[in-house]
């Protein structure tokens, strides 16, 4: 009985945090359009780059925000990081573009899951904090450098870019909000 109990919590705050996360998504600015353009954008834009004979030896991540697409990660040399500029550019819905690729040989798998890991305690940090919208926030970690997307007010992005900086395995914080009214 104890052990059901138990489960019946878990699955309790699951559905707790699913509704917030639904609630808050409704509130935010970004469009389900929006949303959906934006998936799209960074599925194919991800696969696009990560499964193609152009780029042998990179290890590339695409974020979308709003139309803005994120290059993170590495490739071999400055021909592949301009031919993908080139794809991202052509690419339908893309507004603009942050790139922080680097020309080298691809991270270890074991600094890819330490990146997973503080990735997942940053968005964990930020879900657990009032007053900060954590589904207005994108967020991703290569190389111990942390890159944070999405609409806040200045107060917010700031409490935000503080907070990520204390996690553990973080060496970096980029922060590249859009910022909104109060």
């Amino acid at each position: 009985m104890r052990k059901i109990k138990g489960y019946a919590m878990i699955i309790g705050l699951g559905l707790v945090i699913g509704g917030c996360s639904a609630f808050q998504s409704a509130s935010t600015s970004t469009t389900t359009s929006g949303i959906t353009t934006d998936s799209a954008i960074q599925t194919n834009l991800g696969a696009k780059l990560n499964n193609s004979d152009n780029f042998p030896g990179s290890n590339l991540y695409v974020d979308a925000f709003q139309g803005t697409v994120l290059l993170t990660g590495q490739v071999a040399d400055k021909d592949q990081k301009t031919f993908m500029l080139n794809v991202v550019r052509g690419y339908p819905g893309v507004t603009k573009i942050y790139d922080y690729t680097e020309i080298r040989l691809p991270t270890s798998l074991s600094v890819r899951s330490s990146d997973s890991m503080v990735t997942t305690s940053v968005k964990a940090q930020l879900l657990g904090t009032n007053g900060i919208p954590s589904n207005n926030i994108k967020v991703e970690t290569t190389n111990g450098v942390v890159y944070m997307m999405g609409n806040l007010t200045r107060e917010q992005a700031e409490s935000a870019a503080q907070m990520t900086a204390l996690v553990g395995g973080v060496e970096k914080v980029v922060t590249l909000f859009n910022y909104v009214q109060p």
